[in-house]
């Protein structure tokens, strides 16, 4: 068991959040803690990792954003609700050249910037230490955003079917 994962206990001030738990990270198809019987029904739902406490996955399946918080829900789990920036980009380090964008949980309300966004699980407002990116006309979700430097969260057109992630 333990040969499968990579632990890091980090140390106060390696983030600017000091509460952040132990990190595990996802080996190349490892299951993580999820039934059998889910990844026998979801094949390509793959573990990224745990951070905060909280356990990660990404499905390698293309979908809206209705359709990727309904996968996630039938699943026993919920579309991603990032804690902040240390969140996004600890997820972008493990996705895959190809899933450059993932459905995340964020959902626009009005205006411009981050505090323009919910959380649609709980209706919180995202942490405000994203680094944030526009482009689109029409800002619905949010979707990760990653290139081998940088890590974005990305208002886009909630129709678009993108790759997601999952967490519990």
């Amino acid at each position: 068991m333990f040969a499968n994962i990579l632990t890091i206990l980090l140390i106060g001030g390696f983030f600017s959040d000091t509460n952040v738990g132990a990190i595990v990270l996802g080996k190349k198809n490892d299951d993580g803690p999820l039934p059998k019987a889910v990844l026998e029904i979801h094949p390509l739902l793959n573990f990224i990792g745990t951070i905060n406490n909280k356990n990660f996955f990404i499905e390698r399946i293309k979908r809206t954003q209705v359709e990727a918080r309904e996968s996630c829900k039938a699943m026993g789990m919920n579309l991603a609700k990032l804690g902040g920036q240390d969140e996004l980009n600890f997820i972008a380090k493990q996705l895959r050249p190809e899933e450059v964008t993932a459905w995340t949980d964020g959902e626009y309300v009005g205006g411009m910037g981050i505090e323009e966004f919910w959380w649609r699980e709980d209706f919180s407002k995202p942490n405000s230490d994203f680094e944030m990116a526009y482009g689109m006309d029409t800002r619905i979700g949010l979707v990760t955003y990653t290139n081998p430097n940088v890590a974005w969260i990305v208002p886009y057109q909630y129709q678009s079917a993108q790759y997601y992630l999952c967490y519990f």
